[in-house]
Formats: C-alpha cells, sequence, structure tokens
C-alpha cells in the first residue's frame, strides 16, 4: 500500500465524515496499492476503515504473488462476494461507495443491511489524487524528460506527424501549430 496516499484518503473520510468506505475502481485501487487488477465484471474492492481493518476483497482468478500491505479476502465465483465484503463492514456506520461500483453489488449490499446510509464516497477519492504527491511529481518530470528526449531525436516529419496528433489528443490545446498549415507543407515537398 502507499501508506501516504491511503493516510490522505482517511484523513478526507474523516473530514466528510465517511468512517468507512468501498472503492472499486481499478484506477483508484492502484493508486493506493500500486497494483494494476483488471477484475472485468467480478467484484473487487478495497475497504477502507478510518479505525484500521482495511481489506482487499479480490476474486481467486486473480493471484497475487506480491505482498501489498493489505489483507486479501479471497472469494470465488462460487461464493457471493457482497456477502463476504459485508462480514467486515461496521453495519452501524455510513459508508462511502465509490461513483464506479456496480449497481448490481450496491443492491445486494444494501439487501444485506450493509450500513446505515451509503453516500457517494468518490469526491473523497478524486480530490485527494487532485493534489500530486513527490512521487508522482517526480514520474511526471521523468516522463517528460523522456518524451522530450525523443522529440530531440525526431527528424522534421516526424514532429510534425506528433504535433497533429498531440493536437488532436489534446482537443486543439496546441495554438502555436497549425495542422493544416503543416499538411500544406507537407504537399509542397
Amino acid at each position: 500500500m502507499k501508506e501516504q496516499r491511503v493516510q490522505r484518503i482517511l484523513e478526507a473520510m474523516r473530514e466528510n465524515e465517511i468512517p468507512q468506505m468501498i472503492i472499486s475502481d481499478s484506477t483508484a485501487i492502484f493508486y493506493l496499492t500500486g497494483k494494476w487488477i483488471h477484475p472485468g465484471e467480478r467484484l473487487l474492492v478495497l475497504y477502507l476503515n478510518i479505525n484500521g481493518n482495511h481489506k482487499l476483497i479480490i476474486n481467486e482468478l486473480f493471484p497475487q504473488n506480491e505482498d501489498l500491505g493489505i489483507e486479501l479476502v479471497w472469494y470465488n465465483d462460487i461464493q457471493d462476494g457482497v456477502s463476504i465484503l459485508n462480514e467486515v463492514l461496521e453495519h452501524d456506520k455510513t459508508i462511502g461507495i465509490d461513483k464506479t461500483w456496480p449497481a448490481r453489488f450496491l443492491l445486494r449490499l444494501q439487501e444485506l443491511g450493509g450500513a446505515t446510509k451509503y453516500v457517494n464516497g468518490s469526491p473523497v477519492v478524486d480530490q485527494v489524487r487532485m493534489v500530486k504527491d513527490e512521487e508522482e511529481q517526480q514520474r511526471e518530470q521523468d516522463n517528460k524528460r523522456e518524451i522530450m528526449e525523443l522529440y530531440r531525436d525526431m527528424d522534421q516529419y516526424n514532429r510534425d506527424t506528433w504535433i497533429i496528433i498531440g493536437k488532436r489528443l489534446l482537443g486543439g490545446q496546441l495554438h502555436k501549430y497549425n495542422e493544416d498549415s503543416i499538411v500544406e507543407k507537407r504537399l509542397k515537398e
């Protein structure tokens, strides 16, 4: 687990009076654990509680060979994963649910009486993720440096091509270059 990030999430949970939270978004789970897990339609939940007792509820089809710094709670396709999750929840408290958790899981949890109140927990995670920590800032700088090195090694034709692609990817945010003039220049050559 990325402890500093988890602590920032827990602090934001306290500030928002959300004592426990279900995070199901694979990107957010990666952000907090450093491990990409793509569960498809299967249940994958990172359960956080301001009092500790964090768990990752995960299907046996996705074995983890490294220590993620969190207790793994396994289930298989024959078992009811939501029921297993329900066993670790504090039923007398509010729970935050992220925006990507499928309704079929949420409805099942509500049937089981998982919490007294269900709230959108996504803003808590999203706001914490907006502020980049040192590791993320360093990775961004390294990526920028690597891209600039690649760019310097390109010939002019490839640079123009990447400008066009970049302009399209950035939704026209590159105002310095005009795609039409680059295409016209290519036609003249």
